[in-house]
C-alpha cells in the first residue's frame, strides 16, 4: 500500500508552531495572523520566512542588525522542529514502514518554506518520497502517475477539498482520513474527523 501524508495540520500541530513563530517576530499570534492575511492570504502568497524579512525590511520595520537577531532567534527555532509533531506521528510511520507500505509526504505551500521545517524534523527519513508542491496537490504530476496504479492508497490528511480532489484524481483504489484542522470542512462532507494524529494513530493503528 502507498500511504501519502500532509504536513501542517496532520503530521505537525501547526497551530502551536505558528504560535511561537510569532513570537520569534515579537507578535502574538493575533499580530501574526493579521499580518499574514494582509501580506500573504490576501494577496494568494504563499507564506515564506525571506519574504517575511523582505516586507519588515522595505516597511523599514527592522534595520540589518535586527535581522540578523531574528534569523539567529530563527536557526533556534528551527532545530526544536521535532517538538511539534503530534504524539504518536514516529510511532505510526514506524508502523506503516514495518508492514511494507509506501511512505510519501506531499505539501502544498512556498518550496523554501516547507522544505525548511521538513529538513529539521527526524521523520523525514521514513518517507520514500518527498514532494513539495506550490499548487494544488491535486495536479501534481506524481500523483497523476499513480493514477493507473494497481496499489491500495492511503491519503491523510487534514484539507478535506484537498483530499477530495486528490482521492478523485487516484480513483477506485484510493481511500482517506481527514484529521482535524482548520480546513477540515472547507467542502461539505459526512466524513469521519479524527481530532488530531494521535487520535488517528489510537483508533487506526494501536
Amino acid at each position: 500500500m502507498i500511504v501519502i501524508f500532509d504536513l501542517d495540520y496532520t503530521l505537525l500541530d501547526s497551530k502551536k508552531f505558528r504560535q511561537d513563530l510569532a513570537s520569534v517576530f515579537d507578535m502574538n499570534i493575533d499580530e501574526f495572523n493579521k499580518y499574514y492575511e494582509k501580506y500573504f492570504k490576501s494577496k494568494s502568497l504563499n507564506y515564506g520566512i525571506e519574504e517575511h524579512l523582505k516586507i519588515l525590511k522595505k516597511q523599514k520595520q527592522i534595520n540589518f542588525t535586527e535581522e540578523k537577531k531574528i534569523k539567529q532567534k530563527l536557526n533556534i527555532f528551527f532545530k526544536k522542529m521535532d517538538d511539534y509533531l503530534f504524539p504518536g506521528v514516529e510511532k505510526a510511520l514506524k508502523y506503516f514502514r514495518n508492514n511494507g507500505n509506501k511512505l510519501i509526504l506531499i505539501s502544498f505551500g512556498n518550496l523554501d518554506w516547507q522544505k525548511l521545517k521538513i529538513d529539521n524534523l527526524k521523520i523525514k527519513k521514513y518517507f520514500d518520497k518527498i514532494i513539495l508542491e506550490d499548487s494544488a496537490k491535486g495536479k501534481n504530476d506524481f500523483l497523476k502517475s499513480l493514477k493507473n496504479s494497481q496499489e491500495k492508497i492511503l491519503i491523510i490528511n487534514d484539507n478535506a477539498k484537498e483530499t477530495f480532489a486528490m482521492a478523485k484524481l487516484l480513483g477506485k483504489n484510493c481511500k482517506f482520513k481527514i484529521i482535524q484542522g482548520p480546513y477540515s470542512y472547507n467542502i461539505k462532507h459526512k466524513e469521519k474527523i479524527y481530532n488530531d494524529f494521535e487520535n488517528f494513530a489510537k483508533e487506526e493503528i494501536n
